[in-house]
């Protein structure tokens, strides 16, 4: 019998604090990580890595989110990318991207929230999610 393989989620967000407890809430939950501070650094890692998920925040020095949801638009189609965002309107939000991301998380951010947007990322026949917080 094998052993499932965990699945592999990249962390994208610039402030230390808020990285280390996203990755160490998403391994709690059972994924394993990649934490990136910017935008440089999760394109490096985008192609080291097999990732089954991104997270990101929205703006990130060296390449914002906007920019990094685009290349992984173009590199690694339907991998599903979960936006962080401070916007207040998930309207402007949209607006402001090239491509539709699989879902929007406005921080500050539950593990609540984060468990229940992962799982609906990682269901057989995920689709895509239209509420800014993922918990309907």
């Amino acid at each position: 019998m094998t052993v499932p393989k965990k699945k592999l989620i990249l962390i994208v967000e610039d402030d230390r604090d808020t990285r280390a407890q996203l990755g160490l809430l998403i391994e709690l939950l059972g994924y394993e990580t990649v934490l990136c501070a910017d935008g440089v650094e999760a394109l490096q890692a985008l192609e080291i890595h097999a990732f089954n998920l991104v997270l990101t925040d929205l703006v990130l020095p060296r390449g914002d989110g906007v920019d990094l949801l685009a290349e992984i638009h173009e590199q690694r189609p339907g991998l599903p990318v979960i936006i962080l965002t401070g916007y207040p309107s998930e309207d402007s939000l949209r607006e402001s991207l090239p491509q539709e991301p699989f879902a929007y998380l406005t921080k500050p951010i539950s593990g609540e929230q984060i468990a229940h947007v992962l799982e609906r990322a990682f269901a057989p026949h995920a689709d895509k999610l239209t509420k800014r917080h993922a918990d309907s």
